[in-house]
Order: C-alpha cells, then sequence, then structure tokens
C-alpha cells in the first residue's frame, strides 16, 4: 500500500473520531448533561480515531523520508495528541469552569476540530498530488 492510501486511511479514522466525540456530545446533552453509557464508548472510539487520525499529518509532512523517520513521527503525533486531551481539558476547565459543558468538553471540542480539518485535508491530497505516493 502507498502513502497516499495510509493518508487517505488515517484521515477517515481522523474524521471517524471527530464524528465520534460529536456523538459524544449529543448524548451528553441528551442525558441532561450527565454521563452514560454511550458517551463513555463514543469517547474511547473517537480518541482511537484522534490518535490514528494524528498519523495523517505526520505522513503529510513526512513525505520522501524514511520509513523509520514516518514511523517515529507517528509515534510523536499520537503520543502528542494523547497528552494534548486533558492538557486542553485542564485549560477548557479553567477558563470556563469545571460545571460547564464547555469547561468539561471544550478541549475535545477544539482537538476535535483540528484533527477533523487534518483529515479533511489527507482526504483530499491523492487528488492534489503525486509525489506523496513514495
Amino acid at each position: 500500500m502507498d502513502r497516499t492510501s495510509w493518508i487517505r486511511i488515517t484521515g477517515t479514522a481522523g474524521v471517524v473520531g471527530a464524528v465520534c466525540w460529536s456523538v459524544k456530545w449529543v448524548a451528553i446533552a441528551v442525558q441532561g448533561y450527565s454521563g452514560g453509557e454511550l458517551d463513555v464508548v463514543a469517547f474511547f472510539l473517537g480518541l482511537a480515531g484522534v490518535l490514528v487520525g494524528s498519523c495523517s499529518l505526520t505522513l503529510q509532512l513526512t513525505a520522501g523520508r524514511s520509513r523509520v523517520t514516518t514511523i517515529a513521527g507517528c509515534l510523536v503525533g499520537a503520543v502528542v495528541a494523547l497528552l494534548a486531551v486533558p492538557g486542553l481539558s485542564i485549560v477548557s476547565s479553567g477558563l470556563f469552569g469545571d460545571e460547564t459543558f464547555l469547561g468539561s468538553e471544550g478541549g475535545l471540542l477544539l482537538l476535535a476540530l483540528v484533527v477533523a480539518v487534518i483529515g479533511v485535508t489527507g482526504l483530499m491530497i491523492p487528488g492534489r498530488s503525486r509525489a506523496l505516493a513514495s
């Protein structure tokens, strides 16, 4: 499988992760802003999609580099995405307060938007350039 295919796969995973987190927010709102089973499942599915989706950007940035560089970059990207979840949650809770929806979910919202943009960008790449096929 070539690099372009992997960019599309990881980009799709990122978009799916963002959609799963959107389902999480709808589930929380429907449940009266309290937790439940659906939002826990949606969170973990979204997290998996976000972690895989972070590789889409790495694959785009490491075109023409060695496999070792690409793999290391994907691992670093996944770790950064994983650490961004609690980091952005702390920031949003400090800005909006722990008891508000934006305080508890604002960090995930920002991360989901970033990964969705990365994912959509990855899905658009194959039509623009053949240079990534290496």
